[in-house]
């Protein structure tokens, strides 16, 4: 269950996917629960988590959000997987398994709301989960953010969770292996040149094609609970992800336009029944505000989805976003609110950075020539792409840093650069990232493999 989140998403139909800064957005954003809603950080800041291999012969420490080779560094089995030739000489670890586990407690009023949700906003990559030894769900993608429903299998005091992850080149050969046989062919290419030292079959699996080794880094098909994880008690509904969109009135007058924004609210709800649902929006930079108010019925799985528009007028002080070297890069706070309209008085809250402007890529005959023309109009302000290719920032994603996203990014914009290609063999990057880009009027080129 969930939706992958992108902040400021357009997309347009071409090889690649583009993703233009700021004309709509997806947001995972500031998260907040208030009011009765219940929440507990599940990661190594809330208890001790360890990991062990399938035998059971290695046992380390563990760190959540985390990885396999971090954790084994930290623990000295291993040494630095970047030294010498330690992409072959620690293909053992890509090639077993291993189970993460820890303990967690229940205080009594969480078994009092309708629904207990574990959610993992990211499991690397073939997992199975488990609560109290009862399996609650699986994984088989890396990129998606997983919601568990829990709480028949929970018990007021101590409880213990447990997260075991299948080798990922095990299982892509397994897959390859099975698709040959149900279908008398493989999918291409099998296996990554020979000179890279890699793993075979990555293009069988739904995790970071570069673990698997690519030209231009080394191969570590690490496993891991790579992303936040937490415990959600509630009775009501709780937001998930917010889209923005942001379109001007005058389209060919967009400096001096009034522009309507658009809300689609993603919420998952307790239980399948009718509730009475206020949403609440504001925008204080711009002093704006309002709400809407309504009966919301849940879909088969739980999901709700909550829709509203306002006007934002010029005359309220809007200001235009640029990319880098065109303008400022003008950001503004909108705030999402869900309140219960029942005897809960739950409230859920995102908050997050949008930009208004209008992105359009032109492609025109050229007189005399054949082919068409490939520019980028922002803000009706024909524009000179300037930029450069990015790749994961480090193989094993956990050791990327806010700080170093901050260097690189601020070098990004300091050559003067306002595009940047993301690869699309590497993962879908981080909040951190596209806050950083909106900030810095750098807009992203989604390349998607």
């Amino acid at each position: 269950m969930g939706f992958p989140v992108h902040r400021c998403v357009v997309a347009v139909d071409l090889f690649a996917v583009l993703v233009v800064l700021l004309a709509t957005t997806v947001c995972l954003a500031e998260y907040e629960m208030s009011g009765k809603f219940l929440r507990q950080d599940l990661g190594s800041d809330s208890g001790d988590w360890s990991v062990q291999n399938g035998d059971g012969s290695i046992q380390v420490a563990a760190v959540v959000p985390g990885g396999i080779y971090t954790d084994l560094q930290r623990g000295g089995i291993i040494g630095d997987p970047y030294y010498g030739f330690n992409d072959r000489e620690y293909k053992w670890v890509g090639r077993s398994n291993w189970t993460y586990s820890r303990s967690f407690d229940v205080e009594s009023e969480w078994m009092q709301k309708e629904n207990v949700a574990l959610v993992f906003e990211g499991l690397d990559t073939i997992a199975t989960v488990f609560v109290n030894d009862q399996q609650v769900g699986s994984s088989d993608n890396m990129f998606v953010r997983h919601v568990f429903r829990i709480k028949p299998m929970l018990q007021v005091g101590a409880n213990t969770l447990r997260v075991e992850f299948e080798s990922p080149v095990l299982w892509a050969q397994k897959q390859a292996e099975d698709h040959v046989a149900q279908l008398g062919y493989g999918i291409v290419p099998a296996c990554q040149a020979p000179e890279f030292q890699g793993e075979c079959h990555m293009n069988m699996i739904r995790k970071m094609q570069a673990s698997f080794a690519w030209d231009w880094g080394p191969s570590f098909p690490s496993v891991g609970i790579w992303k936040s994880v937490r415990l959600e008690a509630f009775s009501s509904c709780v937001i998930r992800d917010v889209k923005v969109s942001m379109t001007p009135v005058l389209p060919d007058e967009v400096e001096s336009s009034d522009w309507t924004v658009q809300l689609r609210v993603h919420l998952e709800a307790a239980t399948s029944e009718v509730m009475q649902s206020t949403l609440r929006w504001s925008m204080p930079e711009l002093e704006l505000e309002g709400t809407q108010q309504g009966s919301v019925t849940p879909s088969a799985d739980f999901e709700v989805v909550m829709a509203a528009n306002f006007n934002v007028s010029k005359e309220q002080g809007l200001k235009l976003w640029w990319p880098n070297g065109y303008g400022e890069q003008n950001l503004y706070t909108l705030e999402v609110t869900y309140l219960d309209g029942s005897s809960t008085e739950e409230s859920s809250v995102q908050q997050m950075k949008i930009g208004f402007r209008t992105a359009e890529l032109v492609q025109e005959p050229i007189p005399g020539a054949e082919g068409l023309t490939f520019e980028f109009v922002v803000n009706n302000v024909r524009m000179f792409s300037k930029g450069s290719n990015w790749i994961p920032a480090d193989v094993l994603p956990e050791r990327v840093t806010i700080d170093q996203l901050k260097h690189l990014l601020g070098a990004v914009r300091d050559t003067h650069q306002n595009m940047m290609r993301v690869w699309g063999g590497g993962i879908y990057e981080s909040e951190d990232f596209y806050a950083l880009a909106d900030e810095m009027g750098i807009m992203i080129w989604r390349a998607i493999y």
